[in-house]
């Protein structure tokens, strides 16, 4: 174990090098490699933070025998163990990319990292801090970034249910996602208030950035519209019209689709 990559109210985490004999049993790593980098997730038990998270568990059908409402440690473990599901569904995928969960135990994660010699990967907050200065790298960001959206709603069955620039990494020029352990299924009662409070949010970060972004409407029916036929083609209309810019009616009623109740069903 190393230092500390970096802390917050839930977790810290840590470099760590080593081996695992499992991992050789498995044949992912040959005899004779060396020693891995791991990113560990070390979840706090003596916080009352849990507490507020309870609606990312709640009502969901992974989580229907119980999830153990009164013990926080408890909690805290579920949660380590809700991460690594979320997690493992999300590399298998093959659309998104994120560090790969190896081991768990309790309320400690060891994972993939993301960086190299020891240096960790910078979250996409302080990555795109250069402003103005690569506007064509910050915009190809975005564009990848409603894509990893709509991939891991339609592919991954999640809705991120936290996503901002602190919880997106920036390595070799591309986004990887991270903490995603508050993520939820489809079915989960607030999954579409999720979204959108996350469409709402990656909008807000690249706007301050100088990006032409969609409304939240737009970006929440792109992402959730399962009648795409050419994805790829359907995002770059979707970017030209933010660029020719939206009217002032859209955009009030951009403001009203932010406020108002989402139904579930008819």
């Amino acid at each position: 174990m190393y230092g500390c990559i970096s802390t917050g109210k839930e977790a810290n985490v840590y470099l760590a090098e080593g081996r695992c004999k499992d991992f050789s049993a498995l044949e992912m790593i040959p005899e004779d490699a060396p020693n891995m980098e791991f990113a560990v997730k070390i979840f706090k038990t003596s916080i009352l933070v849990f507490k507020d998270r309870e609606r990312y568990v709640s009502g969901e059908f992974r989580f229907r025998k119980g999830h153990c409402k009164g013990n926080p440690r408890k909690k805290v473990k579920l949660w380590a163990e809700k991460e690594v599901r979320n997690l493992k569904r999300i590399c298998m995928s093959g659309k998104i990319r994120a560090p790969w969960p190896y081991f768990l135990k309790n309320n400690v994660i060891a994972m993939e990292f993301i960086g190299k010699d020891g240096v960790a990967a910078p979250r996409l907050k302080d990555a795109c801090d250069i402003g103005s200065e690569d506007l064509k790298e910050i915009a190809f960001l975005y564009a990848e970034c409603i894509m990893m959206m709509r991939n891991l709603y339609q592919e991954c069955r999640l809705v991120h249910g936290d996503l901002s620039e602190y919880n997106l990494l920036y390595y070799e020029k591309q986004i990887w996602m991270i903490d995603v352990s508050q993520s939820v299924e489809h079915d989960h009662p607030m999954a579409l208030d999720f979204l959108r409070r996350d469409c709402v949010v990656m909008n807000d970060f690249f706007k301050k950035n100088k990006v032409y972004v969609l409304t939240t409407l737009n970006l929440f029916d792109f992402v959730t519209d399962i009648g795409i036929k050419n994805v790829e083609e359907h995002m770059n209309n979707l970017l030209k019209e933010a660029q020719e810019g939206y009217s002032e009616e859209t955009i009030q009623a951009d403001k009203v689709f932010e406020q108002v109740y989402i139904p579930r069903s008819l």
